[in-house]
């Protein structure tokens, strides 16, 4: 069967700070997540950024710095938040 990878508990906006280099980032994150099956990259409905999510703030940092510094792009990463989900009362 494979691996059960729990869902990502946080998550970071991703946006590029030119707009020549959206599609480099695009191309860069495709490859993290085919490296990496615990990141997560989704496009808001809302507000139309893409947002990128994984299983701690240590993980999200290491992303950053393979996009920043490995691979070269000029991208701003959002404020780390984490995923909350109500559940019922425990007693």
């Amino acid at each position: 069967p494979g691996l059960a990878i729990p869902p990502p508990v946080i998550h970071c906006s991703v946006d590029c700070s030119t707009p020549g280099e959206e599609e480099r980032l695009e191309a860069q994150l495709g490859n993290l997540l085919l490296e990496d099956p615990s990141l997560h990259l989704h496009r808001d409905p809302d507000t139309g950024q893409l947002i990128l999510a994984g299983m701690g703030e240590l993980h999200l940092e290491i992303v950053r710095s393979r996009i920043l510094d490995t691979a070269k792009i000029e991208a701003e990463f959002g404020p780390v938040r984490v995923s909350l989900r109500e559940g019922p009362p425990h007693d």
